[in-house]
C-alpha cells in the first residue's frame, strides 16, 4: 500500500479533534420524522468515514447539505443522534485518493544504509563507509577517497525529489515502455548485503519530468529531473577534492624546496626549527599549514602512476616536497603521515 500523506492526515485529524455541531438532533426530535434517513440524506450516503482506534471503531456516514449549504448533516453508525457539522469537513474527505498519499519518492531520514550503487546508462558507481570515522569511500571504477560533502548535497536533494503524478499502480504494468526495464538511471542503497531502497528512474513525459519507481512498490509516478542531474555525473565528481586532511596535532613537518628544513613542535606545543635556535613566526607557520589543508584538486590527471612515468610531470626530482609526519613510537623515529611532491607546472 502507498505511504500517506502524514500532513493531510494530521490535518484531518486535528479537524475531527476540534470540530463542534452547530445543530443536534435528537432521537425524540427524529420521532416526528416520518422518513429521517430520507430526509437527512443518510439512505444514500456519498461519503463517509471510518477510524480505527484502541482496538475499536468509529464510523460516521455523512447526508445532504442543510438548506443554506454550509453545514451537512451527519450520523455516527450506531448512534440515533444526527449532527450539523460545518460543510467544509466535506471538502477535505473528498478529495483525490492521490492527495492522501505521500508526496516523497523516498524518505532517507530513518533510513541506516553503508552502501551506495549509482547505475548510470550501464555504468556503475560503487560507494562505500567505512572504518572507525564512517568515511565514505569510492570502490568502483576505482578506490578512492569519496567527497562526504557532495554526497550530502545530493542526498538533500533528492530528500526533496517530490512525486509530480501517480501515473499507475498497476503491478503488471509494461515497464519498458516508462523507460523503466531497464532503467537509465538507478540509485539503490544497502546495508551490508542487505537491500534497504532502490530507485529507478526511465523516460521522459510530455511534461518535462521523469518515470520512476520504488522498490517493493508498484506504482509508477512521475518526478522533476533537476533533483537527479548531479546523480548523473561522471564518477570523478564524487572523489575528494580536498588534497589532505591534516590532523591538528601534527607534530613535524619536513620541507625540502630551495630550502631544506624541518619543523618540530617542541614541549610548549611551539613550532622550532631542528637545528636552529631563532623563534619561529607561530602565525607563518600556522598559515602554511592552513595553505596546505586547504588544496584543492582542480584535475585528476592520471591514476595509478608508474614510477617510471613521474618524469612527465616533473616528479621524479620534485621541485617541492613536504612530509608530515607523527608521533613514534618509542625508540623510533617520527613516521611519515604523508608527503607532497609538487612538480612541473601545468595550465598555471
Amino acid at each position: 500500500l502507498p505511504i500517506s500523506n502524514r500532513i493531510l492526515v494530521e490535518t484531518l485529524l486535528a479537524v475531527l479533534e476540534r470540530i463542534a455541531p452547530a445543530t443536534v438532533i435528537t432521537a425524540s426530535e427524529l420521532q416526528h420524522h416520518t422518513n429521517a434517513d430520507a430526509e437527512f440524506g443518510f439512505n444514500n450516503p456519498t461519503t463517509s468515514l471510518e477510524i480505527q482506534h484502541g482496538g475499536g471503531r468509529t464510523q460516521l456516514k455523512f447526508g445532504g447539505l442543510t438548506a443554506p449549504g454550509d453545514g451537512v448533516f451527519v450520523q455516527i453508525v450506531g448512534g440515533v443522534n444526527v449532527f450539523v457539522l460545518d460543510a467544509d469537513l466535506l471538502k477535505l474527505l473528498r478529495r483525490p485518493a492521490n492527495d492522501w498519499r505521500d508526496p516523497a519518492l523516498l524518505d532517507l531520514r530513518p533510513l541506516v544504509f553503508d552502501r551506495i550503487t549509482i547505475t548510470n546508462a550501464g555504468k556503475a558507481i560503487a560507494l562505500q563507509r567505512e572504518g572507525t570515522n564512517k568515511v565514505w569511500r569510492l570502490t568502483e571504477p576505482l578506490s578512492a577517497r569519496a567527497d562526504a560533502r557532495h554526497l550530502q548535497l545530493l542526498a538533500e536533494k533528492l530528500q526533496g525529489l517530490g512525486i509530480s503524478q501517480f501515473v499507475t499502480d498497476d503491478p503488471a504494468a509494461d515497464l519498458d515502455s516508462f523507460g523503466l526495464s531497464p532503467p537509465g538511471l538507478s540509485i539503490a542503497f544497502a546495508l551490508g548485503t542487505n537491500s534497504v531502497a532502490w530507485l529507478q528512474f526511465g523516460k521522459t513525459n510530455a511534461a518535462g519530468h521523469l518515470f520512476a519507481r520504488r522498490s517493493g512498490v508498484s506504482s509508477v509516478v512521475t518526478v522533476p529531473p533537476e533533483p537527479l542531474v548531479s546523480w548523473r555525473e561522471q564518477f570523478y565528481e564524487f572523489r575528494e577534492r580536498q588534497l589532505l586532511a591534516l590532523p591538528a596535532d601534527l607534530p613535524e613537518i619536513e620541507v625540502r624546496a630551495t630550502e631544506n628544513f624541518t619543523l618540530r613542535r617542541n614541549a610548549s606545543n611551539l613550532w622550532q626549527v631542528v637545528g636552529e635556535k631563532f623563534p619561529v613566526d607561530t602565525a607563518a607557520a600556522n598559515t602554511f599549514l592552513e595553505t596546505l589543508g586547504r588544496l584543492e584538486i582542480t584535475k585528476f590527471v592520471r591514476d595509478a602512476v608508474l614510477n617510471p612515468d613521474l618524469g612527465g610531470y616533473g616528479l621524479t626530482s620534485p621541485v617541492y616536497q613536504v612530509t608530515f609526519r607523527t608521533n613514534a613510537v618509542a625508540g623510533a623515529t617520527n613516521a611519515p603521515f604523508a608527503q607532497l611532491s609538487f612538480g612541473a607546472v601545468a595550465g598555471g
